[in-house]
């Protein structure tokens, strides 16, 4: 019975000298080809291995500049800030002055505006609520009590036109 065997990629050329050889000489020459194929897998580690230092070193670059960046950018933050409380601490006692100037102003005007309030209090809408619902009503007539009431508006007005005029 014939032992499993195994299948091995490997590149074309090597294949063909492969087939060449002796059965001793082809262990040796596949030895040979795994270590000459191990060394050049262990130059791409090291030099993607060298690429991602390099690009590990150009991050860390960038990340240093892009704090040194926002670092100016919060100093120049907090100086405005810090600039305009000051500017705010030094306008505040004007601010003040210019408001108890306009309460000083106001304050005489208070009796009156308290006075003119309690007046507006004690008109009667009442009546004026019950004449905004009539004419209301009056706006939505339609038909026949549009028409009755067309009469009775214009019959009253003559009636007592006549009667100013002659009482």
């Amino acid at each position: 019975m014939n032992e499993p065997k195994e299948l091995v990629w490997v590149e074309a050329e090597f294949a063909k000298q492969y087939d060449k050889l002796k059965e001793d000489a082809q262990r040796t020459a596949f030895c040979e080809y795994l270590q000459k194929c191990s060394d050049e897998t262990k130059k791409d580690y090291k030099a993607t291995l060298e690429i991602m230092k390099e690009d590990a070193a150009m991050f860390k670059g960038l990340m240093i500049e892009v704090r040194k960046e926002f670092q100016k950018f919060a100093d120049e933050h907090f100086k405005a800030s810090y600039e305009l409380w000051e500017n705010y601490n030094k306008d505040l006692p004007k601010t003040k002055e210019k408001v108890m100037h306009l309460v000083s102003e106001l304050k005489p005007l208070t009796s009156e505006l308290q006075l003119i309030n309690n007046e507006i209090k004690k008109i009667s809408t009442w009546d004026i609520e019950k004449l905004t619902n009539t004419l209301e009503a009056v706006t939505q007539l339609r038909g026949k009590s549009k028409e009755i009431f067309d009469f009775v508006v214009t019959h009253y007005r003559e009636e007592n036109c006549e009667k100013v005029r002659n009482p």
